[in-house]
Order: structure tokens, then sequence, then C-alpha cells
């Protein structure tokens, strides 16, 4: 015998309505929208896989490793380049302090090692790339500014104020020759800050916009990066300094923990104090003979006239102190040899105060 059907029908299919719990129902949707945003998700996650690196090592976390980049700096060398940065930030702070008579600062950042490629990708586009030749060293360091920085330092020189909103754009032909004008200072202060690790002679070569432009060195060739703060009155951005890992190899490797940061140096500690003795021996002292000193009121001093007799109160027969910046060395007697006054030294057991007769 038939049944009757009261299954109700999905209007234009004709097929049975299917009921989920709506806790399913999103479930569905969720899975469904986190598939169309894989791609994203995926980029995302690839753009903030250095900070998550960085933070792990903060946390003391797993880090990843790539074996094709390995870190050659050992921790001296670090601890090397961050004197080198400190003293190039305290530097550039002065230049432009004194160029652009504006409150500006300067601070050292993190010091990485990365490839050319990395650092050429990790630097925004437009900004002001200065090429710098690092005589008598091989290779081409890079200064990177900003380019609301580098803005601001062309209103500055042109007398506005260097606040507010700057274009992102590249430098005309008016404005690079008074950027170059700071350029060569700042670039001047890198031998100054390198002058613990090695000599260098430091120059501007050539100014790009686009640091794809900038072929100085091969993808895979590693860079010593140094970040820097930079800020002028209002306007702050991130700079950087790229520095060639071979170019500066040899100078790391002479900085060890036996030579610069602890005093196992390997000389001999008894030739060391002898020759810090001889250079003594020949260092400028001032030396002067005095009287006993003289003790005045306030009132007495004030009311000093030209014509006044101030005594001395020094015993005629006491010697006078002989002393060599301020610290009492031996006793002299007053006397004169030639045409000059002259103090021959005597038994430095004659105390001053010895006779009673005054002058």
């Amino acid at each position: 015998m038939p049944t009757s059907e009261n299954t109700a029908k999905e209007p234009g299919t004709g097929l049975p309505r299917s009921e989920m719990p709506l806790a399913e129902i999103e479930g569905l949707i969720a899975q469904v929208e986190g598939t169309a945003d894989g791609d994203r998700l995926e980029q995302e996650r690839g753009a903030e896989r250095e900070p998550a690196s960085a933070a792990s090592r903060r946390s003391g976390g797993l880090q990843a490793f790539d074996f094709r980049r390995p870190r050659t700096l050992s921790r001296d060398q670090v601890r090397a380049l961050h004197i080198v940065g400190e003293t190039f930030a305290r530097q550039f702070t002065t230049v432009l302090s004194i160029s652009l008579r504006s409150v500006s600062h300067v601070g050292l950042g993190q010091i990485e090692h990365m490839a050319y490629e990395e650092y050429v990708r990790s630097s925004p586009n437009p900004t002001l790339l200065t090429l710098v030749d690092l005589e008598p060293l091989p290779g081409t360091a890079l200064l990177q500014l900003p380019s609301e920085v580098t803005m601001a330092i062309v209103d500055r020189m042109l007398g506005g104020t260097g606040d507010g909103k700057q274009p992102q754009r590249a430098l005309t032909d008016i404005e690079v020759p008074l950027v170059r004008e700071v350029l060569d200072r700042v670039v001047h202060e890198i031998g100054y800050a390198f002058e613990s690790l090695s000599h260098v002679r430091p120059k501007v070569t050539q100014l790009e916009s686009n640091p794809h432009f900038a072929q100085v060195a091969a993808p895979t060739d590693m860079m010593v990066v140094l970040s820097l703060q930079i800020r002028i009155g209002a306007v702050a951005g991130r700079a950087s300094l790229a520095l060639p890992h071979a170019a500066v190899q040899p100078a790391l490797e002479n900085v060890t923990s036996q030579s610069l940061f602890s005093d196992r140096s390997g000389v001999d500690p008894q030739q060391a104090a002898a020759a810090l003795a001889e250079q003594m021996r020949s260092a400028l002292v001032d030396v002067a003979v005095r009287f006993d000193p003289v003790v005045l009121t306030s009132a007495q001093i004030v009311d000093l006239q030209v014509g006044d007799v101030v005594p001395l109160r020094h015993p005629v027969s006491a010697p006078l102190s002989v002393t060599a910046e301020g610290t009492h060395v031996a006793y002299a007697v007053s006397g004169g040899k030639g045409r000059r006054l002259a103090a021959m030294i005597v038994d430095s057991g004659a105390q001053p105060g010895a006779g009673k007769d005054n002058r």
C-alpha cells in the first residue's frame, strides 16, 4: 500500500530538503573563507618570517637556519661593529645638527647579516641610495636614506621647517647638489667610525633613487647591514648602512676577545709597564713654585685697591713649595740665574715655617 510522502522538497529541484545544525553551517563557511584566503595568509607569513625569527631569538625559541647563508659573524665581531655603528650614529647626528640647524638624532638599531638581493628587496622605492667607495678596501658600501628624511633635508637647506608630510619621489637636478653637500660630510665620518677596525678613505661615487639600479654586488654576496633610526625635527625614518662582508672581513678577523675585549692581550706585563714608564718620563707637566696661601675675608677682597699691600705671612727662612699639577713634590729657595728668576731645590726635610722672621 503506498505511503504518503511528508518529506519537504527543495524549491525548484524536487530533492528532499536537508536540515543541518547551525554550528556545522558556520564551520563550513569558515572553511571556505580559509581556503580562499590561503594564498594571502601564506604571503603574510613569508613577509613576517624574519621578524618572527627575531622574536624567537628573544624568547629563546626555535630559529630557522639557512645553510646557504651561514652566519659568520662572531660575538666579538658584532661588538666591534656595534662600536663602529654607535660612533657613526653620533657623528651623523652632529653633521645633521650643524648642517640643518635643527634638532636631529641618529640612533643605531640592529646589526644584520643578509644577502645583497635581500637587502635590495627590503629597501623602499623610491629612496636615496648613496654609493660609497671604501678605499683601500674592496667593494662598495651603501648608505640608504628614506625619502621623507631626504626631502626634509632639502626643505631645511632651502630655508623651510622640514616638518609636515614630505613627497615620495626622486630628487631633482637642483636638489641633488644640496643633498650631496650634506652626504659628503656624513660619508666622511664613516672613516672616523672605522678607525678602530681599519683605515679607510670613504668617498661618494654615485646617487641612486631606485635600489634595483645599484648593481654593486652579486645577488648572493653577503652584506653587513647597520640599521639607523633618523629623526630631523618632527620627521623620522629608518635608514641603513650596508657594508660588503668581503671588504670588512679581514678587519673583523683581527677582532678577538683576547685583543680587544679582555686583558689577555698576549703582551708581557713587564714589557708593557716598562713601555708605559718610558712614555711617562717624556710627558710634559706644569710645575709651579708657591708661597704659603693667604686667607682673606670676602670684605677684604672687595675692598682691595691699587697700591694695597697683602702680607704673604711666609717666613723668610722657609723654603717655597714646588708643585706639579697641584701636587707637592719638593721644596726650593728663590734666587736668580742671569736676568731671570730661579728656584733651587733644597732638602725636602726643610719644612716651611722653620724660621721666625716674616717679611
